[in-house]
């Protein structure tokens, strides 16, 4: 059973990588449920930006729009149909977390009331004002759009794709020409004295950025946040119990896991190989990460069928050292016509050269079976059906 996570609040490392623009991205997990529960707070976010924004403009915030955007996401007098529950009871085991509907709907009001009394200091109650109401649909489209980087992510066990962050940044902010961004261009538009608050943009980007991180960081496994989510993180930054100061960091191919023998990758004083990692030994690095020695009676799982005496997949047959499929047993394919009932095979077709077919016997053309360089063999002529010639190939 999974433990719902309650965290209020995003941990220290999370912040100053939100303050710093460096993101922590999700482990390598993919969870279409945390996907989908990012867009459900999205669409309750927004909802409730535009309950406020059209408040901005009738003076009245409407109660009945507030109660629509909380019962579509939570279900209201009837839980089972709430945004998340519905998801939990879609994808079962498959969610991250599950139970967490009234947290996260208390992260979302407790960001959108934020936002409204930084946009609106004399909220409650509204205040009429053209240019607040516009800075909060910047915001609520800025929010959106990082949710659904992040939704993307997780949808697919990877990190929120950094051209995706940067667009929305840029879009809010203006990128490298500030006056671009969103609430640059309602303060130039609405003049002198038009906006309650000036010079925000910052603040409030910051508003939205440790929001949405916060909400990710809540519903998906993330790697750089300083805890180890089971199953999908072996090890998370300083919470390393499992391999202290060895967890691989975000961005690595083996993101908060600690090292082991088979990640690919020589990142242990054990290893002088890793799989793939082999530039030791290329093509020899056995199962232990150490590089395979045929000759030593002991078969290296990985990369040996067999070595010298120990030899039970085909006694008495293993190649030796220095043959070119050396601690290995024959096969019919290995270019060496090494095992009985061989006549031929693949490149070592003295017997028969050019003809040797991939059951390691030469090719007779009329035996109505094509093999090696035959195009088709009497009734055999799916390639030429009925033109087959004597010499087995098709006119």
């Amino acid at each position: 059973m999974r433990i719902v996570r309650t965290t209020s609040l995003i941990g220290a490392a999370t912040l100053v990588a939100v303050l710093t623009g460096a993101a922590p991205a999700p482990a390598a997990f993919p969870n279409k449920c945390a996907a989908s529960k990012e867009k459900c707070v999205s669409t309750k976010m927004a909802a409730l930006l535009k309950c406020h924004y059209k408040a901005e403009r009738t003076g009245v915030l409407d109660p009945i729009c507030l109660q629509k955007a909380k019962d579509k996401f939570d279900g209201g007098a009837v839980p089972a149909k709430g945004c998340f529950a519905k998801y939990e009871a879609r994808y079962g085991a498959g969610c991250y977390t599950t139970g967490d509907t009234s947290a996260l709907e208390t992260k979302v009001d407790a960001f959108v009331v934020d936002v409204v009394q930084e946009l609106d200091p004399a909220s409650p109650p509204p205040t009429v004002n053209r240019c607040s109401a516009e800075k909060k649909k910047c915001v609520r489209k800025k929010a959106a759009a990082l949710l659904k980087c992040y939704s993307k992510g997780a949808t697919k066990g990877q990190i929120a794709d950094p051209v995706c962050i940067a667009k929305a940044k840029a879009k809010f902010d203006g990128g490298a020409v500030p006056a671009k961004g969103c609430f640059a261009r309602l303060e130039a538009k609405f003049g002198p004295g038009g906006c309650l608050t000036t010079g925000d943009t910052a603040a409030l980007e910051a508003k939205v950025d440790a929001f949405t991180l916060d909400v990710a960081s809540e519903l998906e496994p993330l790697c750089g946040n300083n805890s180890a989510e089971m199953p999908f993180e072996g090890c998370d930054g300083t919470d390393d119990a499992a391999c202290s100061g060895l967890c691989r960091p975000p961005g690595d191919l083996n993101e908060c896991q600690c090292p082991v023998c088979g990640d690919n990758d020589i990142n242990q004083g054990s290893e002088v190989c890793d799989r793939t990692d082999d530039a030791a030994c290329p093509g020899h690095c056995a199962a232990d990460c150490t590089c395979a020695v045929c000759g030593n009676n002991v078969t290296e799982p990985y990369v040996e069928t067999c070595d010298g005496t120990d030899d039970l997949d085909c006694p008495g047959l293993c190649l030796p050292p220095t043959d070119p499929n050396e601690c290995q047993c024959p096969i019919c394919g290995d270019n060496s016509v090494n095992q009985v009932g061989e006549v031929c095979d693949g490149t070592d077709d003295a017997v028969c050269p050019g003809l040797c077919a991939v059951t390691c016997l030469c090719s007779v053309c009329g035996d109505n079976m094509t093999e090696g360089p035959e195009q088709c063999d009497g009734t055999d002529d799916a390639n030429c059906p009925g033109l087959c010639m004597v010499n087995c190939t098709c006119p």
